[in-house]
């Protein structure tokens, strides 16, 4: 997605110029999050708001941009991403920016660059109930897992805690080992003495 950041000021609800700007937005086939909203108190006092702009191409966004412009919105200047090294494995550096699982692009050197083969760590925080489940979790290549509830109501907490904790560490290690080939329907059978027992 192609985002640009953008302000109103004064009074944006009286005048209309709040609405105006998201349905400009929508209409034109973008979208918006609300970053800020200060609303004034008083009829005198102003509000404030600054709103994210994406849209799914440089066209549509700049369109979108344009009919903003035209009625009063303040429209950011775009930043160049800062690029700095990881001070080591799995560790994000300071400030760090997460993409979301959306499509992303950044401005570098002048230019529009789509993210791609985002890593972001995986944490299951919710539907895990027994450790044999944080285990198919991991398993799959989760980076944590957030067991509340399953502990808490466990008969024996210590207990249940040094279950997950195994099961955990298991389904961890297997996912780096790589998991070998199973079969979803049928069986093969791996003794060399198949079919030996008969009713």
């Amino acid at each position: 997605m192609y985002k640009r950041e953008i302000e109103l000021s004064g009074h944006i609800i009286d005048s209309l110029t709040l609405p105006k700007t998201m349905d400009i937005i929508m209409d034109n086939g973008g979208d918006f999050d609300i970053l800020e909203f200060d609303i004034g108190k008083r009829k005198s006092d102003t509000s404030h708001a600054k709103i994210m702009v994406s849209a799914e191409s440089p066209d549509i966004l700049n369109s979108i941009l344009d009919e903003l412009n035209f009625i009063g919105v303040s429209i950011s200047e775009i930043e160049e991403v800062n690029l700095v090294p990881s001070p080591k494995d799995k560790v994000a550096p300071e400030g760090f920016y997460s993409t979301s699982h959306h499509v992303t692009h950044i401005y570098y050197k002048g230019e529009w660059i789509l993210v791609d083969e985002i890593d972001l760590p995986i944490i299951v925080d919710a539907g895990i109930g027994r450790p044999s489940q944080a285990c198919e979790a991991m398993e799959m290549g989760a980076a944590a897992i957030m067991a509340n509830t399953a502990l808490a109501t466990a008969g024996d907490l210590p207990m249940m805690a040094s279950a997950f904790k195994h099961a955990i560490e298991a389904g961890r290690k297997a996912y780096l080992a790589g998991l070998g080939r199973v079969l979803t329907r049928g069986a093969s059978a791996s003794d060399p003495l198949t079919g030996f027992l008969r009713d």
